[in-house]
């Protein structure tokens, strides 16, 4: 099996203890490559209305998504057994005790539907309820980030650190609406409209 690059060391899934931070953040880098290698087999623009199944306002899954999941659960069960997925499409409800996986197979479904290249897979890994590990696949751009508890955060081979720009005026604003709560919009908004003139 190849490595997982944590910065400039390759990490052997043989070489940590089985279920460290860094064996979790292996296992969790496969299943997302497996996901995103098959969500590119099948990526569309335009599907058609008929693929769209909702889940409630402004929220959609489609079949790629659920064979995600399944593609995923089946890697991480394999490779850590006992644990346990919680997954959006097939599992949803919260487990917090042992090892516990969290999935989001194909995080920007709707951006995926419309062709729009902006969505990826998302997998975590919590140990009674600790954060220990975490992987995204930019799947478009095939650009993995990865984080392990004590062992920072990368995109691919290069460390990210938070930025040391402190003036508002320079810094660069990232939002998203609360399209599934429309009843957070008006408090979203009154924030909105105080930011962003800074």
């Amino acid at each position: 099996e190849d490595p997982v690059h944590l910065g400039k060391v390759a990490i052997s899934p043989t070489a940590c203890k089985m279920n460290s931070s860094l064996d979790l953040l292996h296992l969790a880098a496969r299943a997302a490559d497996r996901a995103g290698g098959y969500i590119m087999s099948t990526r569309r623009g335009g599907a058609p209305a008929a693929a769209w199944i909702s889940k409630g306002h402004h929220d959609w899954v489609t079949e790629v998504d659920r064979t995600a999941e399944a593609l995923i659960a089946e890697l991480l069960l394999q490779g850590a057994p006992g644990s346990r997925v919680v997954g959006e499409e097939l599992n949803p409800a919260l487990a917090q005790q042992g090892l516990v996986w969290i999935v989001d197979p194909l995080d920007g479904t709707t951006n995926f539907l419309h062709g729009y290249p902006q969505y990826a897979v998302s997998i975590a890994a919590a140990v009674d309820g600790v954060l220990e590990a975490g992987v995204i696949l930019d799947v478009p751009r095939e650009c993995r980030y990865g984080a392990a508890r004590g062992g920072g955060a990368w995109m691919g081979s290069t460390r990210l650190r938070v930025s040391t720009t402190t003036e508002p005026d320079r810094a660069l604003l990232g939002t998203g609406y609360p399209f599934k709560q429309m009843d957070l919009l008006e408090e979203y908004l009154d924030q909105f409209r105080r930011i962003l003139p800074a």
